[in-house]
């Protein structure tokens, strides 16, 4: 009886609701596990997730449009095929935004930087002196440090790698270690939030940040965190050097 009152544009319509709904429910689930603020912004995952959600909603119904016809008698065959394309399509979507989901953000010497999945070769996983490095994180990303290495040859090696473009040390869980091995040395390094009130719309956001977490802006200080394509603050408790929060400014 339903089904005698559909036409390909209410078929398209309903399938659209469905997708649109689907879509909706992984989205927010991706942007509360896997691409939390600020990493959200900071690798750009919006365009990624655009792709997958202009794929997924439009590709499904659009096809219903086309091919629906009540008078065909392979019609269920073909929104069968249509059902497992968009699937199909989902679910490599999904896996494109998985390895390419931030896993952690590393402090490093005198900055934090978000490293996303792919960047991590697996065959450097394994040559982590910590168990706990040796898999990537699946359930957001994680804030922990990178020491140098005291050997010069190792240390001159990473900065070659790095100034070709390469493996920096945040790439290598070789030298992870827990954030709370390192604060000491991020507290240090840490700069006063009034720097950051001189940048355009800063002092605005200081004072919010500051309203809201109840810290006296004496007691806070801030570390780049570099991302992939955008740059934020993290702001640090300077009596402790533990991570307090994060500014959307860039910090440079």
């Amino acid at each position: 009886m339903f089904t005698m009152r559909l036409n390909r544009f209410s078929a398209c319509g309903l399938h659209l609701v469905i997708s649109a709904s689907i879509a909706i429910t992984v989205l927010i689930a991706m942007k509360l596990v896997w691409y939390p603020d600020p990493y959200f912004g900071a690798i750009e995952a919006g365009r990624l997730i655009l792709i997958l959600v202009a794929v997924d909603v439009v590709m499904g119904p659009l096809i219903t449009l086309i091919v629906f016809d009540l008078k065909k008698p392979e019609l269920k065959r073909d929104l069968l095929i249509v059902v497992f394309l968009q699937l199909a399509a989902l679910v490599y979507g999904m896996y494109a935004v998985f390895i390419a989901r931030p896993v952690y953000a590393v402090f490093n010497v005198d900055r934090f930087d978000v490293v996303v999945a792919s960047e991590i070769d697996p065959a450097e996983l394994k040559k982590a002196q910590r168990a706990e490095y040796r898999s990537l994180p699946w359930w957001g990303p994680q804030i922990i440090a990178a020491k140098l290495p005291e050997n010069k040859k190792e240390l001159e090696m990473i900065l070659f790698s790095a100034a070709q473009g390469e493996a920096d040390v945040y790439h290598l869980p070789k030298y992870y270690v827990p954030y709370a091995d390192m604060m000491g040395m991020a507290r240090s390094k840490a700069r006063p939030l009034a720097i950051l009130r001189e940048k355009s719309g800063g002092a605005a956001l200081v004072d919010k940040f500051i309203d809201q977490n109840r810290h006296p802006e004496l007691h806070l200080g801030f570390l780049p965190l570099r991302g992939r394509k955008n740059d934020y603050a993290v702001v640090l408790e300077l009596s402790t050097g533990k991570v307090a929060g994060y500014l959307l400014i860039d910090p440079y």
